[in-house]
C-alpha cells in the first residue's frame, strides 16, 4: 500500500471542513501547540508526535456561528475527537453525520474512498469537521496509520466506534458453512475490533480517558440456528468488549458494544427481497425494524459523557425481537 503523501493538513486527501479550506490549520486547531505548524507527521512515531504532550478537549463551536442545517446538534460531544472504523454506508454514515452535529470531529475510516471523501465533504457543507482515512480493519498497518492520520489531524482521540463487519448469506450450522468463511467472518468482526482497539485505546489514554463502542449482535447473545460462523464472531466481540473494560476502566477508558437485531440497511434491503426467511424474521420484530440512525443515537450516548459511569455492557437493541434464545 503507498505512503501517504505527508503534506501539511490543507493538501491531505479527504480532509474536509474548515480545516481544508484555511491555510496550514486554522480554527480550533490552530492554536494548538505542535498542530497548526506541523506537517501530518506520518514517519514519525505516533508517541512522538507534540501535540501528545499538551492534549486538551477542542475548544467547542459557537452553535450561533454556524450554517441552519448544523444548528440541530445539542453539544454532546462537541470537543471531542472520533474515529470511526467502517463508516463510509450504513450504521457508519448515520452515526458519522450524528457525530458531526453533536460537535465531534470525525475521521471516517474505511476501504471505500470514493463514498469516504463524499461524505466528509457533505459533513463539511453543514460546518461539521471531517476527514476520510483509509481503513482496513483485517490489516495491522492500515489500522495502526489510520489512528495516526486521525491523531496527527486533530491532536487527540477521545472515542473509537468499531462498526466494519456485517454477516454472509453464505453462513450456515457448523456442518454447512465453509472453514474459509468462518475464518473471513472472525477476522473482520472480531479480529477487527481487536486491531482496531489495540491501537486506539493507547491514544485514548493519552487524551486522559474517552470511550470505545463496539458492535456486537442480537446473534451473539443467544442460539439462532444456521448462523454459526456470524453468531460465534458478534459473541466474541461481547466477551473482548467486558474484558477490555475491566482491564481499562483504571484507565478511564469506557469500553461498551451495542448489538442490534435487524438494521433497515441497504444490505438488508437486498435479502429481504431475496429471502422468504428473512422477510419473517423482519416480522417478528414487534417495534419494526432498526433505523441505522437510531443505532447510531445508541453509540452516541455511549460515546458521550452522559455514559460515563457505565462500562463492559453490551447494550441490546432488540426491535421488540425476543425469540434469540
Amino acid at each position: 500500500m503507498p505512503e501517504p503523501d505527508p503534506q501539511p493538513l490543507t493538501a491531505q486527501p479527504g480532509v474536509a471542513g474548515p480545516l481544508a479550506a484555511q491555510p496550514g490549520v486554522a480554527g480550533p486547531l490552530a492554536a494548538r501547540p505542535g498542530v497548526a505548524d506541523q506537517q501530518s507527521g506520518l514517519d514519525s512515531p505516533v508517541g512522538e508526535h507534540p501535540a501528545h504532550q499538551t492534549r486538551q478537549p477542542l475548544p467547542a463551536s459557537d452553535p450561533s456561528a454556524l450554517p441552519a442545517g448544523r444548528r440541530t446538534g445539542t453539544g454532546r460531544l462537541a470537543g471531542k475527537v472520533a474515529l470511526l472504523a467502517g463508516a463510509t454506508s450504513g450504521i457508519g454514515r448515520a452515526t458519522a453525520e450524528l457525530f458531526a452535529r453533536e460537535g465531534a470531529h470525525v475521521a471516517i475510516g474505511g476501504r471505500r474512498e470514493q463514498e469516504g471523501k463524499q461524505l466528509a465533504t457533505t459533513i463539511a457543507s453543514t460546518g461539521g469537521q471531517a476527514i476520510y482515512v483509509h481503513l482496513d480493519v483485517t490489516d495491522e498497518a492500515s489500522v495502526e496509520q489510520a489512528v495516526r492520520i486521525t491523531v496527527d489531524t486533530f491532536g487527540r482521540l477521545d472515542t473509537v466506534v468499531n462498526l466494519a463487519g456485517g454477516f454472509s448469506t453464505g453462513d450456515g450450522p457448523v456442518t454447512e458453512a465453509s472453514v474459509d468463511l468462518f475464518w473471513d467472518q472472525l477476522k473482520t468482526d472480531l479480529f477487527g475490533t481487536f486491531l482496531c482497539n489495540r491501537f486506539a485505546i493507547p491514544e485514548i489514554i493519552k487524551s486522559g480517558g474517552g470511550s470505545v463502542v463496539n458492535i456486537g449482535s442480537m446473534l451473539g447473545f443467544g442460539s439462532v440456528p444456521n448462523r454459526d460462523a456470524y453468531s460465534s464472531a458478534k459473541g466474541a466481540v461481547h466477551t473482548l468488549t467486558r474484558s477490555t473494560a475491566r482491564r481499562f476502566a483504571e484507565d478511564k477508558v469506557r469500553v461498551n458494544a451495542v448489538a442490534p437485531a435487524g438494521v433497515r440497511t441497504e444490505r438488508m434491503a437486498n435479502i429481504l427481497a431475496m429471502s422468504p426467511a428473512a422477510r419473517a424474521m423482519a416480522d417478528a420484530h414487534i417495534l419494526g425494524l432498526i433505523e441505522p440512525e437510531e443505532v447510531a443515537q445508541t453509540i452516541l450516548f455511549l460515546a458521550s459523557d452522559e455514559s460515563r459511569k457505565l462500562t463492559g455492557q453490551v447494550i441490546a437493541l432488540n426491535g421488540g425481537m425476543f425469540d434469540w434464545e
